[in-house]
């Protein structure tokens, strides 16, 4: 089971023995949103979602940010870029998502991305 733990900026992973660790974030205010799983950055997790090939996708609130936690420990931004110009149809990391809420993935692996302006965007090649 995995918890998006918003105020403290960690995604934790609970195993099948009920043992809690942290998966990722380090509850500290700076950093970068990319790297090892261990020593990125995680705010305001609200939406978890996996794949079957063992990816982790989380969405982060006030950061306008969807990312990806691969099975090697390398953490990508998926969708959202706070500063970003694009529209509909460019790069999902070229588009603003000022408050993604709710994230989705469907069987042909796109995902879909809630935000707080109501827009449902869809980001993948399914």
């Amino acid at each position: 089971m995995l918890i998006a733990e918003q105020r403290a900026g960690k995604i934790r992973k609970v195993s099948s023995s009920g043992e809690i660790s942290t998966l990722a974030g380090t509850g500290l205010a700076d950093g970068e949103f990319e790297g090892p799983v261990g020593q990125v950055r995680v705010q305001d997790p609200v939406s978890l979602a996996t794949d079957a090939a063992g990816n982790i996708y989380l969405a982060q609130l006030t950061a306008g940010l969807v990312s990806r936690i691969a099975p090697d420990g390398a953490v990508t931004i998926v969708a959202g870029n706070p500063a970003g110009t694009g529209v509909p149809g460019d790069p999902a990391v070229d588009v603003a998502l000022p408050a993604p809420l709710v994230i989705q993935l469907d069987g042909r692996g796109n995902l879909y991305v809630l935000e707080s302006a109501g827009l449902l965007w869809r980001a993948g090649n399914g």
